[in-house]
């Protein structure tokens, strides 16, 4: 017997045509979580089922945009992701369209805990993904925001999805999740931005990587598109938006004697005392230049994302509630051996 058949292993049977089918039928497992996020939001109907504010807008100009009369003049700020839900959401009328959107909302949320659990547990064993997962619950007010129909508990999930799909090498996929945040969020740009530009960068071996190119700047530009011109038709006025922004509530940070001090104030809040005892030993998990994962103060993370928020309301924004609340949530991973908590 020669050494090389010695050396081989034996190869498993493959699976009956029939059986490959039927796996290939049935849906992975992220599809069964989102399926399963979308019943537990479904469910929670069946308690307090009213959007609040922001939420009521969105849904409003879902219909206006159905019928052609797009009114922006009034409201929140534009944002586009939720308007892409509810516009078609208006074809079941105006019972339906405030239900539907309210599941989409409390799903993002759920699947928020989950993917922190996922992510966690990858990095640092279960113990770690449920520590995670806990520390979420327990940021301030994210129940009830996501709860009520805001994009907080969405906009959390798309981020950490977004990582999930990093680390399993689809950075396409990645860099997808990451547009669909930046649509939510106008704080998310800078890192949407320049993850693409690595993108094309990492795939730029002896000649333009064309593909890459077309994904990066043809989201690049529907980003901007989703963005302006709806805000442009509805309004008149292509920085409606941004003016709404820096029209301040009356108990913005916009008042204080130094606002980008008072963001980073307002912002520790929404972690927990429990995650801020723990906090020494823990690190937040970033991002490096070749995008493998390294660890950071927590403090450094929190600036990363904190930071254009705060700049936003020292040049005049208003500071919104759930602006800052969502600075202290995304991206903030914490890692040692044993522990990590999601803020």
């Amino acid at each position: 017997m020669s050494a090389q058949a010695v050396s081989e292993r034996p190869r498993p049977a493959s699976a009956p045509a029939g059986v490959r089918a039927r796996r290939e039928l049935w849906p992975g497992p992220t599809t069964l979580l989102i399926l399963g996020c979308l019943a537990v939001g479904a469910v929670s109907l069946l308690t307090v089922s009213a959007p609040t504010y922001d939420p009521w807008s969105w849904i409003l100009w879902g219909r206006e945009i159905l019928h052609g009369d797009l009114v922006t003049l009034e409201g929140p700020s534009w944002k586009p992701l939720p308007v892409l839900f509810t516009t078609p959401f208006a074809l079941f009328g105006d019972d339906w369209a405030p239900a539907l959107w309210l599941v989409v909302a409390r799903a993002g949320g759920v699947l928020a805990f989950a993917m922190a659990y996922r992510l966690g547990a990858r990095l640092a064993g279960q113990w770690a993904g449920a520590i995670a997962a806990i520390s979420l619950l327990l940021a301030d007010e994210f129940i009830r925001n996501f709860a009520r129909g805001n994009s907080e508990g969405l906009l959390v999930a798309l981020v950490l999805w977004a990582v999930e799909r990093h680390l399993d090498g689809r950075r396409s996929q990645a860099f997808i999740l990451g547009f669909a945040a930046a649509l939510l969020r106008p704080e998310m740009w800078p890192f949407f931005g320049l993850y693409g530009l690595w993108l094309i960068y990492q795939a730029w071996h002896g000649g333009p990587p064309w593909r890459e190119i077309a994904l990066v700047t043809g989201l690049g530009a529907l980003c901007l598109v989703l963005w302006f011109v709806p805000e442009y038709l509805g309004s008149g006025d292509w920085l409606r938006a941004a003016e709404r922004a820096r029209d301040p509530n009356p108990d913005s940070a916009a008042f204080a004697s130094s606002p980008f001090v008072e963001v980073f104030r307002r912002s520790s809040a929404v972690l927990s005392v429990p995650v801020y005892l723990g906090a020494d030993p823990l690190h937040v998990v970033v991002l490096t230049d070749d995008l493998r994962l390294r660890a950071l103060d927590l403090g450094d993370g929190r600036a990363a994302v904190t930071a254009p928020v705060a700049q936003l309301v020292g040049d005049g924004a208003a500071e919104l509630d759930d602006a800052h609340e969502s600075a202290g949530r995304l991206l903030l991973t914490f890692r040692d051996g044993s522990v990590v908590a999601l803020g």
